[in-house]
This record gives C-alpha cells, structure tokens and sequence, in this order.
C-alpha cells in the first residue's frame, strides 16, 4: 500500500526528501535573503510575518529618580496565502526502495533544481514589485534607455540609509535544518546575469577575486559596488520593449527597437519574507512505480516528483530599491 512518500517507505521518503531540500537550498539566491517564516500548521493557509519598527528618540530628560513611561514596540503583520506547488518526471524502471537508488537519486536531483528556480521565481515576482525606483535616465521606465553606473547604486543606497535600512549581516546555509551564518554586513544587489558586463565596466565595481581574505562569496556573487554586493542569477527578466528608443549600442526589442529595461533589486534586511523550505511540510517527493492500472495495463510508466507549500511577500518596501536599466550589447560592453 503506498505511503506518504507513494511507493516507498516513510523512512526511505523522509531520507529523500532531505536530500530534495538541501538539493534545492543549494540553488536558491534570491530566496536566501528573505525573513524566514515557518509553514503553518493546521492553521489554515494564511502566514504572517511581524516586522517591528524602529523606536523614535528619546528626548525627554529623567529627574530625579523619576522613571520615564515605557512604549510598546511598534510592529506591523503582514500576511499571505500560501499555495501549493509540485512537478513530477516520468520513471520506466520499478525504483528501489533505498534512499542510494542511482534512477532515484538522478530524478532527485533535477526536481530539486527545478524546485528551487520555481521557488526563486515565485519570490523575485513578489520582490521585483516594490515601491521605490530609481531610473538610470528619465523619471519612468518607458525613458530608460542607457547603462546602470555608479551614481545609480549611490541613489538606491542613500533611498535605504534615509530609511534606517539595516545591513544584512546573516544568511540561510544549505542544509536541512534551514540555520543561518554570519557574513559581512552589507546590502545586497540581485540582477540578471545579463548585466554582468555592466557591472564590471562600472567605476568603483570590486571582482571577488580582490576580496580579502576570509570573505566568503555566496552563490552567484560577482563582486561588490561600494557598500553593495552584486549577486546574478538567470531568474531575474527584463521589462521586454519597457523602455526607450534610441539608447547606444543597448540590447532592444527587435519588434520596436526600444530598450529592454532589467530591474535590479538592492535590499536590506527583513526587506521581504518567504516560508522556510525546511521540515517535511516544506518539501517531498512522491514516487510511484510502474505497475499494472486502468490505463496502464502492463505496468509501463511510474513517475518521481515534489510537492511543497510557499509564499513570499515584501515586508517593508523602505528597506528595497529597484535600479531600472537598460544592458549593453557587445559592441557597449568596455574593457
């Protein structure tokens, strides 16, 4: 009789799954910067986050031995539903029941990628919404049609200091359990891959080959502008035909030769929330091996596949800037 995890045991399907998260936590980027909220359960499908804000001054001076009144800590919930999400692959070969099982394994393996560039993508629609924007030429998207630079990067990071955004100084590690290490305080940058050649052409543009020692790199960082690590990955998509015509030697919308307009999110911490992909509510597979059904009378096709629950959702649209740029074609690439 099938189980939890379908044809294999709960035992077996727990250590699997595992497997699947870490797999995946290994392919996050966006995702590993968001305030962590567990699933919740039996709770219906609505999360909250609470986010507390800062304390305002404290002004008035104490007299005597007079003991000033106390305040509450001024906070805000925000909330969201969570959904479910899941893809499966086709197996034409019974799947042992061992964790070590080399078809299991390799299925494993890329359902975990595709896990985690769905859950990536989830997130960056949510994240690539905020509020403040700061435009590398004009005063709205459709303008843009010139390269990001320095100053850009120097706008959105004043937009956050002025807010009191705070570095961030934590990240989710790629295991299981789902804890966090230290690292370096510093906003972070998250754009496309596309922009790569932007960035290293840009005045004040540090490659991590020059970081000094003990600095770790995290997936997909590429260096630092000033006080802001870049990270690229390819989930990140442009605007297509969102900007200008005219731009130099920009990457355009052949249909209309406007500029295709790539955000950059730059983000501090608790800028925006997603639930953890931890614990067996987060993430399993599901097996199914070939055997003889309405439909499948001689037992030809099984499947292996992942089901999970998520949501993301921006939490303080002061601590997150959005660069609107347009990227360089070869011929505007700089050495």
């Amino acid at each position: 009789m099938s189980g939890t995890f379908g044809d294999i045991s709960d035992r077996n399907g727990i250590k699997v799954s595992q497997r699947l998260l870490s797999d995946a936590k290994e392919n996050l980027v966006l995702s590993r910067w968001s305030k962590q909220e567990d699933i919740p359960q039996n709770q219906g499908k609505t999360i909250n986050w609470r986010r507390y804000s800062n304390l305002d001054f404290a002004m008035d001076p104490i007299v005597g031995n007079n003991t000033p009144d106390g305040i509450e800590l001024p906070f805000v919930d925000i909330t969201s539903t969570i959904q479910q999400f899941g893809s499966w692959v086709p197996v034409d070969q019974v799947i042992r029941d061992t964790h070590e099982d080399p078809i299991l394994k390799v299925a494993t393996e890329k359902l975990a990628f595709q896990m985690a560039k769905t859950l990536e993508k989830l997130c960056f629609n949510v994240v690539v919404g905020g509020a403040q924007v700061v435009f590398t030429n004009g005063s709205v998207r459709t303008s843009v049609n010139t390269v990001v630079n320095l100053k850009h990067f120097r706008a959105a990071v004043r937009k956050l200091r002025a807010s009191d955004a705070m570095e961030i100084t934590s990240l989710v590690r790629s295991t299981p359990d789902y804890d966090t290490h230290g690292i370096e305080p510093a906003f972070f940058a998250h754009a496309s891959t596309v922009l790569e050649p932007a960035f290293r052409a840009m005045n004040g543009f540090l490659p991590i080959s020059e970081y000094p020692a003990g600095v770790q790199r995290v997936k997909g960082e590429i260096g630092t502008v000033e006080a802001t690590r870049i990270v690229l990955s390819n989930i990140s998509e442009p605007f297509v035909g969102g900007g200008a015509v005219g731009g130099t030697n920009v990457i355009e919308n052949p249909g209309d030769s406007k500029a295709n307009v790539y955000p950059i999110i730059i983000f501090a911490q608790e800028a925006f929330g997603s639930t953890k992909l931890a614990g067996m509510d987060a993430g399993a597979v599901k097996v199914v091996n070939p055997k003889p059904t309405q439909g499948d009378e001689l037992g030809q096709r099984g499947s292996a596949g992942w089901l999970t629950w998520y949501a993301s959702a921006i939490l303080n649209d002061d601590f997150m800037v959005r660069i609107e740029t347009a990227a360089p074609t070869d011929a505007g690439i700089s050495n």
